[in-house]
C-alpha cells in the first residue's frame, strides 16, 4: 500500500472508533436515563390514578355537609347525591354495608377490590350508614392499583376535613 493510501485508512479507522465510542456513551447515558425515568413515570402514573380518590372524596365530603346541614344527621353513600364516573378505580364506603364499588366492566380487579375494602374501611369508618345520628362520619376510598393481591390503595376524609392515606399501593 502506498503512504496515502495508509494514510487514508488510518483517518479512517481513527473516524469510526471514535464514532463508535460515542455511540457507546450514547447507548449507555440513554440506559442509565431509562433505569431512572422508568420507575419515576410508573410512580407518577400511579399518583394520577390516586387524584381519583381525593377529587371524589372531596366531592362525598361537601355532599355531606350539605345533607347534615339540611337533615342533621349524614346520609347513607349509596343513597347521597355522589355519582360516580363510569371507570372508576376505588370502591367508596361510609360504613362495610354501605360501599359504592368500583367499576367491574373496567377493572377485572374490582370484586376482589369490593370485599377486601369493605374489611379495610371498616377498620377505619365511624360512621354507621343510612339513618346515622352522629356527629362525625369518616368516608373510604380504597383501590388495587398495580393489580397486586396483597396491597390496597386506601384513603380517608371524615369530619375534619383531612385526607388520611392510610395504605398506599404505588410503593
Amino acid at each position: 500500500m502506498s503512504p496515502p493510501v495508509r494514510t487514508l485508512f488510518a483517518a479512517l479507522r481513527r473516524a469510526v472508533c471514535s464514532r463508535i465510542g460515542a455511540a457507546m456513551i450514547l447507548i449507555a447515558g440513554v440506559g442509565f436515563l431509562a433505569v431512572v425515568a422508568v420507575p419515576n413515570f410508573v410512580k407518577l402514573g400511579c399518583r394520577a390514578k390516586q387524584s381519583e380518590a381525593k377529587t371524589t372524596l372531596r366531592s362525598a365530603f361537601e355532599s355531606q355537609l350539605k345533607y347534615y346541614a339540611e337533615f342533621g344527621r349524614f346520609e347513607s353513600i349509596k343513597t347521597s347525591t355522589l355519582r360516580l364516573k363510569s371507570g372508576n378505580r376505588y370502591t367508596y364506603c361510609s360504613s362495610p354495608e354501605d360501599c359504592l364499588p368500583c367499576d367491574a366492566k373496567a377493572h377485572s380487579s374490582c370484586a376482589a377490590t369490593l370485599e377486601a375494602a369493605r374489611i379495610a374501611c371498616a377498620k377505619h369508618v365511624l360512621h354507621s350508614g343510612a339513618g346515622a345520628t352522629e356527629d362525625n362520619f369518616t368516608l373510604c376510598a380504597a383501590a388495587n392499583l398495580d393489580n397486586n393481591t396483597q396491597d390496597l390503595d386506601i384513603w380517608l376524609k371524615g369530619r375534619s376535613n383531612r385526607f388520611e392515606h392510610v395504605s398506599d399501593d404505588c410503593n
